[in-house]
């Protein structure tokens, strides 16, 4: 074999080598990235429970304004925003139901004491629950997290955790808007 054709050989073996470790680190890192999706077989857990039918008052902070604020009087709900508003009771109740009536899950505590990163010092999204039995509740919702469609979460300043966007969402929607998306959806 001449000299050209083993220089030739070796080349082309050193650009098998190269194409093949490249197509390596391509494929892990492709599957890396794929893990730091929600996996749908990591177990959530319980982290926020109230009895929905104990709910006497709720407000929704949007914006750092009360966008929505609701009281039970005699057994009927009353918006405090707009107490000559007419909504339907059904749709707040569905509306509690929906948001309370099984409790809430997250598939992670995040350990960060960095408030501020997480979105929670100038937080928009934040509800204010309280109970009949004097028990209240402040909900604060961060800003989005790397993890598919979700969103920091905190009820005391002090444990944060990872939950669906879509609990921060459901504050974020005025209760005519709900009512509007409820009506068309059951049409």
């Amino acid at each position: 074999m001449s000299k050209r054709t083993q220089k030739l050989l070796v080349l082309l073996l050193c650009l098998l080598l190269v194409g093949a470790a490249g197509f390596a680190v391509v494929k892990f890192t492709k599957e890396k990235e794929e893990t730091t999706e929600t996996d749908p077989s990591v177990e959530s857990f319980e982290i926020f429970k109230v009895d929905k039918d104990k709910i006497v008052h709720v407000d929704w902070v949007f914006g750092g304004f009360i966008e929505e604020s609701f009281t039970k009087k005699d057994g009927k709900w009353v918006s405090d925003t707009s107490p000559d508003e007419f909504f339907y009771q059904e749709v707040f109740e569905e509306w509690l139901d929906r948001n309370f009536g099984s409790p809430w899950t997250s598939e992670a505590e995040v350990s960060s004491t960095d408030m501020e990163a997480m979105g929670f010092t100038d937080a928009d999204t934040i509800a204010h629950v309280k109970l009949e039995d004097g028990t209240e509740y402040t909900l604060t919702f961060g800003a989005s997290t790397t993890i598919q469609s979700t969103c920091y979460f905190t009820m005391d300043m002090k444990k944060v955790y990872v939950v669906p966007r879509g609990r921060k969402a459901a504050f974020g929607l005025k209760l005519a808007n709900y009512q509007t998306t409820t009506t068309k959806k059951g049409e």
